[in-house]
C-alpha cells in the first residue's frame, strides 16, 4: 500500500522497467514512487511525463514543467496556462520534442526546448464532441485524439500538419493507449472494460473484460515493454492484463469500494 496522497488520484503512469510509479491526485500532487521499495522518490505540488523533463497539466487549465538538475531533483522550469478549462490529457515524442495536448475540445501541438520551455506550433478550432486522450503513434509522425461522446478517432501527420484518417468506432471512447510497439490501440469503452484494436481502427478485435459501474471514462496505461495493460476502474481497484492474452494477471486493491482509480 503506497499512501501520499489526500485526495482521489485521477492517473498512473508505470516506467517501462516496473519500477517506477508515478500518481497525480486531486491534491495537486505529483508523486513519483519506487513501487517496489513501497516508498516515495519525489514529490511536486501542482500551482511533466519524460526524462530529463516531467510536463503535467491541471484541472485548472495550466501546464508546468520541471527539469532534473544536478543528478538528485526536478526544479521548476515553467508554467502556462493552455485552455480555460482543466487538461485532459497529454502526450510527448522526444524524437522530435513536441508535446500534444487537449482541452476545451481543442487540440494543441507545443515545441519543447532543450531548457524546457514550451511555444505554441499547432491549435486546432474546437470541436463539438470532447477531445479526451491524445497519444503517438508508432512512427512518431503521427498523433491520435479521441472523442468522448461521438465515437471518433482523428489521426494528424505532424509534419507536414494534416489529417491522415478519421474513424467512427461503435462504442464510446475514454481514455486510449498505443499498445505491441505501436500495432494496436486500447480504448477503455465506459461499460465493459478495454476494447483492442488494429490499427487503423475499425472494430474491436478482442477485450479485457472488467465491468465499469459509473459509466465513467478510465485510464489505461501500458508497462513492462508493452506486455502488461493497466487499467483504473470506479471501484477502487487497479486491473493488469497480459496484452498479449487479454487475460487478467491480478487485481490491486488500492482504494475503498466506490473510488474511482
Amino acid at each position: 500500500m503506497l499512501s501520499g496522497h489526500t485526495k482521489p488520484i485521477n492517473t498512473l503512469k508505470l516506467s517501462a522497467d516496473g519500477i517506477r510509479l508515478m500518481s497525480g491526485g486531486n491534491d495537486c500532487k505529483i508523486i513519483i514512487w519506487n513501487h517496489q521499495a513501497q516508498k516515495s522518490l519525489l514529490d511536486l505540488e501542482c500551482g511533466g511525463s519524460l526524462s530529463p523533463f516531467i510536463i503535467f497539466g491541471c484541472v485548472d487549465s495550466s501546464i508546468h514543467v520541471y527539469q532534473w538538475e544536478n543528478k538528485r531533483d526536478y526544479a521548476f522550469v515553467m508554467k502556462i496556462l493552455a485552455y480555460t478549462s482543466a487538461v485532459q490529457d497529454l502526450a510527448f515524442i522526444p524524437t522530435h520534442n513536441r508535446l500534444m495536448s487537449v482541452g476545451d475540445s481543442q487540440l494543441i501541438v507545443w515545441s519543447l526546448s532543450l531548457h524546457g520551455m514550451l511555444t505554441q506550433i499547432i491549435a486546432t478550432s474546437p470541436w463539438d464532441s470532447v477531445a479526451c486522450s491524445v497519444c503517438f503513434l508508432k512512427s512518431s509522425v503521427s498523433m491520435l485524439v479521441s472523442f468522448l461522446q461521438s465515437h471518433e478517432v482523428l489521426i494528424y501527420d505532424l509534419d507536414p500538419w494534416k489529417i491522415r484518417g478519421y474513424y467512427v468506432l461503435p462504442t464510446r471512447i475514454g481514455y486510449t493507449a498505443i499498445g505491441c510497439m505501436g500495432w494496436m490501440l486500447l480504448i477503455s469503452n465506459l461499460t465493459t472494460g478495454i476494447d483492442v484494436y488494429d490499427l487503423p481502427p475499425t472494430k474491436p478485435i478482442w477485450m479485457f473484460y472488467h465491468v465499469i459501474h459509473k459509466n465513467m471514462p478510465l485510464l489505461v496505461t501500458l508497462a513492462l515493454g508493452d506486455m502488461v495493460a493497466i487499467a483504473g476502474s470506479d471501484d477502487g481497484t487497479i486491473h493488469v492484463f497480459d496484452q498479449r492474452t487479454g487475460s487478467l494477471m491480478t487485481t490491486l486493491h488500492h482504494a475503498a469500494i466506490g473510488t474511482l482509480v
